[in-house]
């Protein structure tokens, strides 16, 4: 504990003379409003959380019938409208380079 609170000590005062050397004053703003009718211990108690290793391939998770089958990338294809006037005549624009 007290190896801890030396480190703390520390490092708060090594942050306050960064922050006075670049000319500013440093305030400590943090609040911590913590909720006391939730007690997280409680509600996550007996929970465990798992990370797996890949993210890409969910074919080999626990549940295979809550993933999305696995697509193929496909290439995206441009379709150009043919514009039109006023009049409902179609035209082609044709830029000089």
């Amino acid at each position: 504990m007290k190896a801890d609170d030396e480190a703390e000590e520390f490092a708060k005062i090594h942050h306050t003379g960064q922050i006075l050397s670049q000319g500013m004053i440093p305030a400590d703003n943090y609040v911590h409003h913590p909720n006391p009718s939730v007690d997280l211990g409680e509600i996550w108690d007996g929970v465990t959380l798992l990370q797996l290793s890949d993210h890409e391939n969910d074919e080999d998770d626990i549940v295979p019938e809550l993933n999305e089958a696995v697509k193929a990338p496909m290439d995206k294809v441009v379709v150009e409208l043919p514009k039109s006037d006023f009049a409902g005549q179609k035209f082609t624009e044709i830029y000089d380079d």
